[in-house]
């Protein structure tokens, strides 16, 4: 089979093809799956009517008679949608009780209170109100509905419409003005990482100016360094090597080591022309052209590196730059329309409304340009590191070339007179 798909191009394409589908078709069913097991109903389930409706009845009943009020005790619930100020009614022995007006806590918990049915409503008469998590008290013994699951396990899969749930005796039915409650999805993960980003927005806000207004600086500090340090002109040679290869030429070997025993060319021992000089093999040093091509590559080679490497450096803070100002402009998106939604739910004003959102879209742009500025200036960075270097690379080549000149020709007899009157 596998030498069929190597030698047969036919059934390669449809292997490949084959296997596309196969992929895809397993990444959907595992991503239906992680939805469901990590979002799904959990924490994200609500009661909703079917069309929008201003209020949800809970009721607390007797299970073998229905018709009579169970009173329960400390109850509590998750308001889903914790910027959609709430009101809770709460009923008990003939008389309503106003809670929590206008709350927009996301726990809402009624202590000391005997409660038969309450009622929740929202401020805003085109929402409904979401609730999750709704436990209960019935003398000492703790109830929970967390519309996972229903009373007898089985799953409550959204768009259920749950009109009562009943558990050991207690029967608890849910109402509402003119709508079904009905057990829906609230969201899912992305919407969970959304609500989660806008939280932190301000933080997150702040660190991102920061860094962005930053980076600029450090490379512009980087640069100096470069230019002072990694391209410094006495990094590479010095007045002595220079003073040494024009005066000496070729002569400054012998016998693949610098100049003869006794006799010092004063080379600054530190510089990177040295070094390439101190690589070259006795060979080498006894032929002028190939010192001058053997030095020449070493240059080159050595200059290629630095400009790899600091290009690298420079590329990679203005990619980051870049970066984080597209993050920006996406935090400033999703605490904008986070705004629109919020304030679209409590009722406020297209004045009030326009004005938030400008706030968070002025972020976004202002991240966005910041962004594009680092990663201007790294570009213009790099040209400057390119043209210093090249700069540092021919000054380097033109000193090796001067080893195939004549100007130390005359020494350079003498060094071989005087080396051979010693007799090596």
């Amino acid at each position: 089979m596998i030498d069929l798909l190597r030698k047969n191009r036919f059934y390669q394409i449809a292997f490949y093809l084959l296997m596309m589908f196969v992929l895809l078709f397993g990444g959907l069913k595992v991503s239906t799956w992680l939805d469901a097991y990590l979002t799904g109903l959990q924490g994200g389930q609500v009661l909703q009517g079917g069309t929008f409706w201003k209020a949800l009845t809970v009721a607390f009943k007797d299970a073998h008679r229905p018709d009579e009020p169970v009173a329960v005790t400390d109850v509590r619930f998750k308001n889903v949608d914790r910027f959609l100020p709430i009101a809770v009614i709460v009923h008990t022995d003939g008389r309503d009780s106003t809670y929590f007006a206008g709350t927009q806590a996301e726990q809402v918990h009624i202590q000391g209170v005997r409660i038969d049915s309450l009622v929740i409503r929202t401020r805003n008469a085109s929402h409904s109100a979401v609730i999750d998590d709704l436990t209960f008290q019935v003398g000492r013994k703790g109830y929970r509905i967390d519309f996972d699951r229903g009373a007898d396990g089985t799953p409550v899969w959204p768009n259920t419409q749950l009109l009562a749930y009943q558990a050991d005796g207690v029967l608890v039915r849910f109402g509402a003005d003119n709508a079904v409650p009905t057990v829906v999805r609230g969201g899912d993960l992305a919407e969970a990482i959304g609500r989660y980003i806008s939280e932190l927005s301000g933080p997150l806000s702040t660190a991102l100016i920061l860094v962005l207004v930053g980076l600029p600086f450090w490379m512009l500090v980087r640069f100096a360094q470069v230019v002072n340090q990694d391209l410094a002109a006495d990094r590479f040679f010095s007045r002595q090597d220079e003073e040494a290869v024009a005066r000496h030429g070729i002569g400054v070997f012998w016998g693949g080591r610098f100049a003869p025993e006794g006799q010092d060319y004063a080379f600054d021992r530190g510089s990177e022309f040295t070094k390439i000089l101190a690589s070259v093999g006795s060979e080498t040093a006894s032929d002028q052209t190939r010192l001058v091509e053997y030095c020449t590559d070493k240059i080159y080679m050595l200059f290629d590196e630095i400009e790899d490497r600091l290009s690298e450096a420079f590329g990679m803070m203005g990619v980051l730059a870049l970066s984080l100002g597209l993050l920006g402009t996406v935090v400033g998106m999703i605490d904008a329309f986070k705004i629109l939604e919020d304030t679209m739910k409590v009722g406020e004003g297209p004045a009030q409304t326009q004005l938030k959102m400008a706030h968070y879209i002025n972020f976004a742009l202002v991240t966005t340009a910041i962004g594009f500025m680092g990663r201007i200036l790294s570009m213009v960075l790099i040209r400057k590191v390119k043209t210093r270097s090249v700069q540092r690379r021919e000054q380097m080549v033109s000193l090796a070339q001067r080893f195939g000149l004549d100007a130390g020709q005359e020494d350079r007899v003498a060094l071989r007179s005087t080396a051979g009157e010693d007799g090596t």
